[in-house]
């Protein structure tokens, strides 16, 4: 059976029409994941940070003990330091175990679950869009942590609050997933 060109249009506009409507369900289907694995990520954070907490009586720092809170996440101040010690892994903010000495596993991120969140090469927790969480802790343990040069600049209740730069993968943008409300 041969088939004539105005079939093969037909088809072709079929595949064409098919195509258009499932790509960008597959894009918001993509978005939706890497959200969901965005909000995990930091759920799984927050109660290791509280079993830390629990664990030593304060957050998992070894920067400012009893002076101003902390702010991770930065090439200057990269969240690795909180990792390693939630990882009891030694390394940058846990050397010689200083930071977790009793060597408590609080956070394996090697469990299944983790989604599109992940370790970076030098141990940094990354979101689904490959950027590090910005993570603060209440170093000073007043129940309030204070965010420095952020749009999030002031007091919000909490002993350790995170977020995500979001898809655009810049912080303190409109789109940053964060771990409380306003």
């Amino acid at each position: 059976m041969k088939i004539t060109r105005n079939e093969l249009m037909i088809l072709a506009g079929i595949v064409i029409f098919t195509a258009s409507a499932t790509i960008p369900a597959f894009y918001r289907l993509r978005d939706h994941l890497r959200l969901r694995d965005t909000v995990r990520g930091m759920e799984r954070l927050l109660n290791a940070g509280a079993r830390y907490k629990t664990e030593y009586g304060v957050w998992p720092t070894t920067r400012s003990r009893g002076g101003v809170d902390v702010r991770f996440g930065s090439e200057r101040v990269p969240n690795r330091e909180v990792m390693n010690a939630l990882r009891a892994v030694e390394g940058e903010g846990n050397e010689g175990h200083v930071a977790n000495p009793r060597r408590v596993i609080f956070l394996d991120w090697m469990e299944k679950g983790a989604g599109a969140v992940r370790l970076g090469p030098e141990g940094d927790i990354l979101d689904a869009w490959g950027m590090p969480y910005q993570i603060v802790l209440d170093a000073n343990l007043d129940g309030i942590c204070d965010v420095t040069d952020s749009v999030y600049s002031g007091g919000i209740d909490g002993g350790m609050i995170i977020w995500s730069s979001g898809p655009d993968r810049k912080s303190d943008t409109m789109d940053d997933v964060r771990s409380w409300r306003r």
